[in-house]
């Protein structure tokens, strides 16, 4: 019965690992058997518990959760906004960021990291959202592409230095602003948000948060929108064992998504929701082996050019 396992092992992952040429990713037969397929992924579905277990599957999106994505993003572009401490951006005056109370802004003296800090009652949330970056072309360019242990003391899991350095001037204002409104509002879940950089930020936060208490695993949530890399492969592994709920969402052609390189041993957080062809979205599960779902935007081929810098920056018909 091992043999026969180890065998059924071999034979997914050499299935799985298999090169897939980029021209199926583009037919419209492709997309419409992922969505309406029965079976999600293009193996089989395994059973809970299963030694093949790992393979990630792809679905539709919820219409549910794309409700709630709405909302993150909204926070994600508030944090673009200039008036933010009476919290009257045009953005910020809809519902529900309208119920939003406390704000507190946190800027490094660089202005390379920005986040704001609000409460919102309605939700029952604590919201942090990361502004992302100014411009995209510096982004791509100028950022230290290599991978430090982070924070110090433990040399498996790192951060791209870059990323973290920037993170490291607000990081200690940033964690005692949650604590205060944890401690005050026991009851709220801790959501943390960001767009491009802010994305990777968001990311690095939540690292940190789990990090230092096992128990926020349960009570944080991040939402991520077309950010670089921030991690490896180790930290990723670490967000998926403690159970962190975590969403990623890239939209078809963006660069920005793509760096660094898998191949420079950095790796994405969480679950990917893919948004392809407009308004096809998919939800595109990862697992311990498979950080980064290799169905979905991964292998993607992308080109860098004005109309993928637009589509860094919109989702679902709406700008940051």
């Amino acid at each position: 019965m091992e043999l026969l396992t180890c065998l059924l092992l071999l034979i997914a992952l050499f299935q799985y690992e298999l090169p897939v040429s980029t021209s199926d990713y583009n037919s419209v037969p492709y997309i419409a058997e992922l969505v309406h397929s029965p079976k999600p992924d293009s193996l089989f579905i395994p059973k809970a518990g299963s030694p093949l277990s790992f393979v990630s599957s792809i679905r539709a999106l919820d219409p549910e959760l794309r409700n709630e994505l709405y909302i993150w993003r909204d926070y994600s572009s508030a944090a673009y906004k200039d008036d933010l401490q009476e919290w009257t951006c045009p953005v910020c005056l809809k519902a529900p960021l309208s119920a939003s109370k406390l704000p507190v802004i946190v800027q490094n003296v660089a202005d390379t990291c920005r986040a704001v800090i609000v409460v919102n009652p309605v939700l029952r949330e604590i919201i942090v959202a990361f502004r992302g970056t100014q411009n995209i072309q510096s982004l791509i360019m100028d950022f230290e592409a290599s991978l430090i242990p982070w924070p110090k003391g433990d040399p498996e899991i790192k951060a791209h230095k870059g990323i973290a350095s920037s993170l490291d001037d607000i990081l200690p204002s940033v964690v005692n602003t949650i604590e205060y409104y944890s401690k005050a509002m026991p009851e709220y879940q801790v959501t943390i948000t960001g767009h491009s950089l802010g994305g990777a930020h968001a990311a690095l936060l939540a690292y940190h948060l789990i990090r230092h208490d096992a128990t926020m695993a349960a009570r944080v949530r991040l939402f991520m929108y077309n950010p670089p890399r921030p991690g490896n492969k180790a930290m990723a592994r670490l967000f998926l064992k403690l159970k962190v709920r975590a969403w990623r969402v890239v939209v078809e052609k963006d660069v920005v998504s793509t760096m660094p390189p898998l191949k420079s041993g950095f790796s994405h957080m969480g679950k990917e929701i893919w948004i392809k062809n407009g308004d096809t979205s998919l939800e595109c599960d990862t697992s311990l082996l498979d950080t980064e779902n290799r169905r979905c935007s991964m292998y993607w081929p992308r080109e860098t050019t004005m109309a993928t810098f637009k589509e860094h920056s919109e989702f679902w018909g709406v700008r940051m």
